[in-house]
């Protein structure tokens, strides 16, 4: 068992290693000199204003083909296969658009500090294909860049077609606490065991 939670972890790193070339290879310029998934706006005190949804969809695409692609480069089935994404802001937010979209290549999705961004999932969802998804929703309740409330609105419309979820709200800005850090730990935990 030990041998197999470290080849999972192996394999967890070449997988982030190989996103993070493909994100880098994508990236948008963001403001004060970072990366970004797609461009956002800011206003001068630091709120979201508008964001481009085509970069927006196109990345939820890339990130969609690399899952693809790793299952079908170690010979997994994609319906069989249990796949865990995590997401920090953007990635977030992407991460709520590809689980939603193609719930089929996703099993768990750990959502940091992001919202569910309706604008990026299909105007028909098929609820029924998606009660097999596990969610962990944490965020900062004095996140200054995306709205506390804009989070708990994401575990609403979850709650509301009764996807499994769980949100952990904690005292932080646009960051991640070491309370959300060990409440994910055990989110990531329960579901390998479950793999």
């Amino acid at each position: 068992m030990e041998a197999m939670k470290w080849t999972c972890f192996l394999w967890l790193r070449v997988c982030l290693l190989k996103l993070t070339s493909i994100a880098y290879a994508h990236h948008t310029d963001c403001r004060g000199g970072g990366f970004c998934w797609y461009t956002i706006e800011f206003s001068s005190d630091g709120k979201v204003t508008g964001q481009n949804l085509g970069e927006a969809l196109a990345s939820r695409e890339l990130i969609h083909k690399f899952i693809n692609s790793i299952l079908k480069d170690h010979d997994l089935n994609i319906e069989t296969a249990n796949v865990l994404i995590m997401g920090f802001s953007q990635g977030a937010i992407l991460g709520y658009s590809v689980a939603l979209t193609y719930p089929e290549s996703v099993s768990a999705l750990v959502a940091m500090s992001g919202y569910l961004n309706r604008q990026i999932l299909p105007e028909q969802m098929e609820y029924s294909r998606l009660q097999h998804l596990n969610i962990l929703i944490t965020h900062g309740t004095e996140d200054p860049v995306i709205p506390y409330d804009w989070a708990k609105k994401s575990a609403e419309f979850l709650e509301k077609n009764f996807i499994n979820h769980r949100f952990y709200g904690y005292r932080a800005g646009h960051s991640i606490d070491i309370q959300a850090f060990e409440e994910i730990k055990k989110f990531v935990t329960k579901q390998l065991s479950n793999f």
